[in-house]
């Protein structure tokens, strides 16, 4: 029996099947030195891995969130004791980071919905639009709502 190639999946399913990045990918990995927004890999065999390095993560959080726990400011390295963690931070300041990356990103969602929106409403046929324009710009923007 002959086998039949199947059409490509849309990007809009793609896009949703895939694992949400971690927004520690916005910084250079200082162990494999991938560069911001590549996956970090490993260092014999340069194959991607799915997380990012702990001090990836650690530096991303110190770049991002102040440390609850010892009170360093962004950009500063945790204290222990007087003593700087360089290769890592204390675990609230990395929750902290995440949920300031979750806030943006809803922000950065909302944005978007709202431009749709105008973009519709500037499509739509009594405001000099046309039929498939207006479905077309109603379609994204109701793809955008459901999404976020």
């Amino acid at each position: 029996m002959p086998r039949t190639h199947a059409a490509p999946m849309p990007a809009s399913l793609r896009d949703g099947l895939r694992a949400p990045r971690h927004p520690a990918r916005a910084v250079r990995c200082p162990h494999c030195h991938a560069s911001p927004g590549a996956p970090c890999q490993l260092r014999r065999t340069s194959r991607p891995i799915p997380q990012p390095h702990p001090a990836r993560i650690a530096m991303w959080a110190r770049d991002t969130a102040n440390c609850p726990t010892c009170g360093a400011r962004r950009g500063e390295p945790c204290l222990d004791n007087g003593m700087h963690r360089h290769d890592s931070v204390h675990h609230p300041r990395e929750q902290a980071a995440r949920a300031e990356a979750a806030r943006a990103e809803a922000a950065r969602a909302e944005a978007e919905v709202r431009r749709l929106r105008a973009a519709m409403a500037a499509a739509h046929p009594d405001r000099g639009g046309t039929d498939a324009e207006f479905i077309a710009a109603r379609s994204r923007y109701e793809n955008a709502r459901r999404s976020s």
